[in-house]
């Protein structure tokens, strides 16, 4: 199963879309595009390249996390 978050920051103007995969143990991201400065490109292309999979709760908490962090 294959699914796509978008995320927006209103602050800066940054759009990124990761899409993910489920896979066993949680989830994995497979690919990311948008518009963005180069610190979200970094800190996101560091997020890509390490193959992390995610559980849900993780990924529910990088979610919090992420949100906090914009508002």
């Amino acid at each position: 199963s294959q699914f796509t978050v978008s995320v927006h920051n209103p602050l800066c103007g940054d759009e990124l879309h990761l899409d993910f995969s489920q896979v066993e143990g949680g989830f994995l991201i497979e690919s990311m595009s948008g518009e963005s400065c180069s610190v979200c490109q970094a800190s996101s292309g560091l997020l890509f390249h390490k193959k992390l999979v995610w559980s849900k709760e993780e990924a529910e908490r990088q979610k919090s996390v992420y949100s906090e962090y914009l508002e």
